[in-house]
């Protein structure tokens, strides 16, 4: 491994080719300090040999030459050198050769860039600048923190069908963040859920003067007030209370108001994939964690045997005690896992048993689950992987991407003279692609072409490779 003194020679040595820094828009003199992890502050020529190395690198990535100098840095102390960087990009002209400062704010920033990039990647996408967008969602990855790999997941679902490239960037860096850490996304998706000031299954009590108010999250995603003194609920933060918790009170309503959109999107999601947690994970995060408890009591939930089969069915109260559809209380199993039922999964009978339920109780799911549309399978359709029930059918290009791509789907491999031959969608559980063969469809086809489709085609996870130029295609 390359140590600190090795690099200080290698700077050494790098230095009188290196003439300032590597853009005329970043001033050098005014970029606050960056130091060793043995507090040793760098010199200009080690600032300069790392910015100027990093501009080489056309990835958002750190430089293969400067990797051993991030190595030995002080992360803790190196934000406010990224955030220098970053605003000075910023105010710049923006082009595309100048990304390796997003770099250098994923690698060495802390999570003061998070709202910045956030914003920009909005502005940016709405701007059609959609390739700097990935850049930046590129960086928020790097970043790695909880809060950046939280705004990158989102990201994931919010930009899944509109600016379709920016959520597949999103996703391709969530997931690469997640295989770094040897989990899933789903896995590390419930691991930086923001906790928003709170403690797990407890609410926060706020102490000002001689007033004690508790603040909650409501099974609505609202902060639920009440007076402790006087014992009972309120509708709002008193206006007594000081300014700056008044300010914060605003701040957590508006974090609260993203992270349960971007929560809802992505549950929703994962029960459609029939995603499952360890029965001990499942009660340790959606029992405990108060973002996610809301979906425990407003959702049924599927207890799976060893045997992955749906053995019971419930949902959590208010009190965080589990009932199901007959009102008896419900005890989690010691073994199997628990996952958003799919009303797939139901029963006729069980299906009606908990809308009268959650009709009695006035409990209104956070997204369409059990009266969401369904197709079910012929008898002779269950074994099937390939399928000829739609291959000839002609449509209207346009027609087809639009629907397909709010569904889900995305275009497979772009071969010669821009072809896409077939759309795919991941399937249940993560195991399986559907793929559906088209005849016809181009890269800026024209509004009024028709295209022909072909077989549907089931598939392995990841047993056809995706990307463009690449001819591997989908069969049986």
């Amino acid at each position: 491994m390359v140590d600190q003194q090795q690099i200080e020679a290698a700077v050494a040595k790098a230095a009188p080719k290196i003439k300032g820094p590597p853009t005329d828009w970043l001033n050098e003199t005014a970029l606050p300090a960056v130091y060793f992890a043995d507090g040793k502050a760098l010199n200009r020529e080690a600032v300069r040999y790392l910015l100027y190395r990093q501009s080489r690198e056309k990835e958002i990535a750190a430089e293969a030459e400067v990797a051993t100098l991030y190595a030995v840095m002080d992360r803790k102390r190196s934000g406010d050198f990224a955030l220098a960087v970053l605003n000075s990009y910023l105010g710049s002209q923006l082009e595309a050769k100048d990304r390796w400062a997003l770099a250098v704010a994923g690698l060495l920033g802390d999570d003061r860039i998070v709202p910045i990039l956030t914003r920009r990647i909005a502005e940016w996408t709405e701007a059609a600048r959609g390739k700097l967008a990935e850049y930046a969602v590129q960086a928020l990855a790097l970043l790695a923190s909880d809060a950046a790999l939280l705004a990158v997941d989102g990201m994931t679902i919010r930009y899944r069908t509109k600016f379709k490239n920016i959520g597949k960037a999103a996703s391709q860096a969530f997931a690469a963040a997640a295989d770094a850490r040897g989990l899933s996304p789903a896995e590390l998706g419930d691991r930086v859920l923001p906790w928003l000031g709170f403690e797990p299954g407890k609410p926060r009590v706020l102490e000002f003067g001689d007033s004690r108010v508790q603040v909650a999250i409501g099974l609505d995603f609202k902060l639920v007030w009440r007076d402790l003194v006087k014992g009972k609920a309120i509708k709002s933060l008193p206006t007594g209370a000081p300014d700056a918790l008044k300010a914060e009170m605003k701040e957590l309503s508006a974090g609260l108001k993203e992270a349960a959109k971007a929560q809802l999107l992505r549950l929703e999601n994962l029960m459609v994939q029939q995603h499952r947690w360890p029965v001990a994970r499942w009660a340790e995060l959606f029992l405990q964690h108060p973002l996610v408890f809301p979906f425990a009591a407003r959702l049924v939930w599927g207890g799976f045997g060893t045997d992955a089969k749906l053995a019971a069915t419930f949902r959590a109260l208010e009190d965080r005690s589990l009932t199901d559809a007959s009102d008896e209380t419900f005890t989690l199993p010691e073994a199997g896992s628990i996952g958003i039922v799919h009303p797939l999964e139901l029963t006729a009978e069980q299906r009606q048993a908990w809308l009268s339920h959650l009709v009695d109780y006035n409990v209104v799911p956070p997204f369409a689950q059990l009266e969401r549309p369904v197709v079910r399978l012929a008898p002779d359709q269950e074994h099937t992987r390939v399928s000829s029930e739609f291959d000839r059918i002609e449509l209207n290009a346009m027609t087809f991407r639009g629907r397909a791509e709010r569904l889900g789907w995305s275009r497979g491999s772009v071969v010669d003279a821009g072809a896409g031959n077939y759309y795919y969608k991941q399937g249940a559980a993560a195991v399986v692609y559907v793929c559906i063969a088209l005849e016809g469809m181009y890269v800026g086809i024209e509004m009024y072409s028709d295209i022909t489709l072909g077989d549907v085609v089931l598939v392995k996870h990841r047993s056809v490779e995706i990307s463009s130029y690449t001819y591997d295609e989908p069969s049986g």
